[in-house]
């Protein structure tokens, strides 16, 4: 995982970056934001796929790891914690993913009133 994160954080970073800034006013602008966000859009999908995997395997191996002695709160605990790096980045990536398709529906949505408005004003 630890080498996996290493490779993945510039394309996170770049990734937050991008979904840092606001989409403009322009429509004009709006486009080339749009095209940013879709072309990260399937590599923000992988990521997450791989990233659950990660999470996926280090519960496995937490589970195999926790005494049965503990009871089930215990043991639940137990784990939650030995994957909290796991899931946190897990979920760092969902919400990317889901900020890229919320960005992309609002971003046609104000493309097609813009136009549906310039037809109407022609």
């Amino acid at each position: 995982f630890e080498v996996w994160l290493e490779m993945a954080t510039d394309q996170i970073g770049s990734i937050q970056d991008l979904m840092s800034e606001p989409l403009a006013d322009n429509v004009a602008e709006i486009i080339p934001q749009l095209t940013a966000a879709e072309a990260w859009n399937a590599r923000a999908n992988t990521l997450l796929a791989e990233s659950n995997a990660f999470l996926d395997i280090a519960e496995y191996e937490g589970i195999m790891t926790i005494s049965r002695d503990l009871i089930a709160l215990e043991r639940a605990a137990t784990l939650a914690a030995m994957v909290a790096n796991q899931r946190k980045h897990r979920d760092i990536l969902q919400g990317l993913v889901d900020s890229i398709k919320n960005r992309l529906i609002l971003g046609e949505s104000i493309i097609k009133s813009a136009r549906e408005t310039q037809r109407h004003v022609q």
